[in-house]
């Protein structure tokens, strides 16, 4: 893997290699004292062409054809987390089997596997439950070793003591002290019949081979158990390429929304659309309450509710401007984008205040409705375009993602830039209209 890394991959910094480990994070350690972990840096963006995930569309491929060909049970290609803090989560599709039946499920979570796997864009679908690693099971007679005075403390000391080795006793030389290892030699413990022959020594001094009171066989050893929620869960989880996760979603659901669950069985979806879809109600809220904070500020200082309604109409004209750059630079719409129109509800309304409050000073001049919006809107261009042009030329290096970490905040800058541009030919237009249809007299 290192070498198919430094082959296709010149933009690489340098490797970090991780082979076998207990336990150890994600993405360090291996996880496994049969996994092992290859940890890829690379230069910074602005010393390269290709992003994060083109790499790993280039990799990808290569390391499944050497998946295939040399019989490895699985390589997994993820990519840091480089979003803003609090907004990444675990992979992107995430498909929770609950059901108490393992074997039932196992082979659930492989059709389900196998489904998303033909959808475009799903890659590397895999399944949490783990083949069963490899042991030697050895199961005693108790009733005929207790009747031979063997008990199976002495059954294990003796299978250590042959394989691992027992410290039997100390060598002193020259005040150094060296433990005497007493095991078997490697030619005598390769298989399972050298195991079958380990001898036992019983209280009459009998000498009784190990496969006369126990029964030795290979085994899968215990796959571990996970639960939610009090119930056996097994995952289905996928990465995701070239399409957006919204639409792999939809799919997914379409597809396995067909299948027929075993009774007992049901599915929870979960991964990053879940959390998205979570964090997005909560931007939600926030954006109402954005509004009704601006408005309640507004009315306040205008002493009256009619003139922040008034300007409160340049927020939605601002969404207009967003659908409108998401579309024509190709940006999806995400969480940033979300956070960039909840700021867009305090922005949008500043052009609006400027040529309100010029206007009513006017006509407590003296001046009618309609002097006063026609010499205000005029008086007030100026000061729109500034302020509006100020905004949207320093938000323009962020939105086309130059330096370094700016391709992640892209496309909030693109959200500003959209909605004030939009909003402001809004606000020059339909303000002064709507002020001057809803004004009444002035006292």
């Amino acid at each position: 893997m290192e070498e198919i890394v430094k082959k296709n991959v010149p933009e690489v910094k340098y490797l970090l290699t991780q082979v076998g480990s207990g336990g150890g994070m994600m993405h360090f350690g291996g996880g496994g004292s049969n996994n092992a972990t290859v940890t890829v840096k690379l230069v910074e963006l602005v010393q390269r062409k290709r992003s994060s995930a083109e790499i790993i569309n280039t990799l990808r491929p290569i390391f499944e054809w050497e998946q295939a060909s040399l019989g490895l049970a699985k390589i997994h290609i993820t990519q840091g987390d480089e979003g803003p803090p609090g907004l990444s989560g675990g992979a992107p599709v995430s498909i929770d089997i609950r059901g108490y039946d393992l074997k039932e499920a196992d082979k659930l979570a492989n059709r389900i596997s196998h489904l998303i796997g033909e959808i475009k864009g799903v890659v590397e679908p895999e399944t949490s439950s783990e083949m069963g690693r490899p042991e030697l099971r050895i199961s005693i007679d108790r009733e005929l070793a207790a009747t031979l005075g063997i008990n199976t403390s002495q059954v294990a000391d003796a299978i250590q003591t042959a394989n691992e080795g027992t410290v039997a006793s100390h060598f002193r030389e020259g005040g150094d002290e060296y433990g005497i290892l007493v095991r078997l030699r490697p030619q005598d413990r390769q298989s399972l019949a050298d195991i079958e022959r380990i001898y036992l020594s019983s209280p009459g001094g009998q000498q009784i081979s190990l496969d006369s009171i126990a029964k030795l066989q290979r085994v899968a050893g215990p796959v571990k158990i996970e639960r939610k929620d009090q119930q056996r869960v097994v995952t289905v989880s996928a990465q995701v390429t070239e399409r957006s996760l919204g639409e792999i979603d939809k799919d997914i659901r379409s597809k396995v929304s067909s299948l027929v669950l075993p009774p007992g069985f049901s599915l929870k979806y979960g991964g990053e659309q879940e959390q998205m879809a979570e964090s997005f109600r909560s931007f939600a809220l926030a954006l109402i309450l954005a509004v009704i904070l601006v408005y309640m500020v507004m009315a306040s200082q205008f002493e009256s509710l009619r003139y922040p309604f008034v300007i409160m109409f340049s927020v939605p004209f601002a969404a207009i401007g967003v659908v409108a750059i998401l579309f024509l630079t190709g940006t999806t719409f995400s969480m940033i984008v979300f956070i960039g129109m909840i700021m867009l509800a305090g922005i949008v309304v500043n052009n609006g205040i400027v040529m309100i409050s010029y206007i009513n000073i006017l006509r407590d001049k003296g001046m009618s409705v309609s002097e006063a919006v026609q010499l205000g809107a005029s008086r007030r261009l100026r000061p729109i375009l500034m302020t509006t042009f100020t905004t949207v030329f320093a938000l323009l290096p962020m939105a086309l993602g130059i330096g370094p970490g700016a391709e992640l905040w892209a496309p909030m800058a693109r959200t500003v830039i959209g909605g004030l541009s939009v909003s402001m030919i809004f606000t020059l237009i339909f303000i002064p209209t709507l002020y001057t249809i809803l004004a009444g007299k002035k006292k």
